[in-house]
């Protein structure tokens, strides 16, 4: 398979393991997509594999860890979600010393610009939190390579398209990562507004 020749040894060797060896097509269509730099929106019901594909592709764009500050913006819902995705992303990045820490609304944000400070390359948490970091210096985006909106249907709710789309401005370059399980009216707007020549992936549009 052409994408698995693109794939380091090690992490095609995890990914057997975990019986994740035979991607399908739309889960190819999204690591081939973030590999290549572009914007993506990918829009499919849950239980298809796109939570897993856009953490593979992530993980294999980022490699290994680089200086201390973020170089991925994970956006998504609440502490159950983001625990989740963080525990994931340990487990698919097992191969290499990438760093992941999740934020989220209760933890003290003192405690919290301290861990973040020690080193981070995936800063993952919902937009309001990670809206106060960042406001409060507690996030340093300077190396910021890819924005990713988890469940972007309902992260853009009406009370956070604002907040959002306030951080996908800090730095207008970065690649922009959009996955949802439905393309609302929110979602076009944000793919119409913040991203640049998206590549599609759904069966919907």
């Amino acid at each position: 398979m052409a994408l698995h020749k693109k794939l380091n040894t090690r992490f095609l060797e995890l990914l057997d393991s975990l019986g994740l060896s035979e991607p399908k097509t739309n889960q190819k269509e999204i690591i081939s997509s973030i590999r290549s730099g572009a914007d993506v929106c990918s829009v499919m019901e849950q239980e298809n594999g796109q939570t897993t594909a856009m953490l593979v592709g992530l993980i294999d764009k980022l490699k290994f860890a680089v200086n201390d500050v973020p170089r991925a913006l994970i956006i998504s819902t609440d502490k159950e979600r983001i625990d989740f995705l963080v525990e994931q992303i340990k487990t698919l990045s097992a191969h290499t010393d990438l760093r992941c820490f999740g934020v989220y609304p209760g933890p003290n944000i003192q405690d919290l610009k301290h861990k973040i400070y020690v080193g981070s390359d995936i800063v993952i948490g919902t937009s309001k939190r990670l809206g106060e970091l960042y406001s409060q210096s507690g996030l340093n985006l300077n190396d910021l390579q890819v924005l990713v909106i988890d469940r972007a249907e309902l992260c853009f709710r009406t009370d956070f398209i604002g907040q959002i789309q306030r951080l996908s401005q800090i730095r207008p370059k970065v690649q922009r990562l959009v996955f949802a399980n439905s393309f609302t009216d929110h979602v076009e707007r944000f793919v119409d507004e913040e991203m640049i020549n998206p590549e599609m992936i759904s069966s919907e549009l």
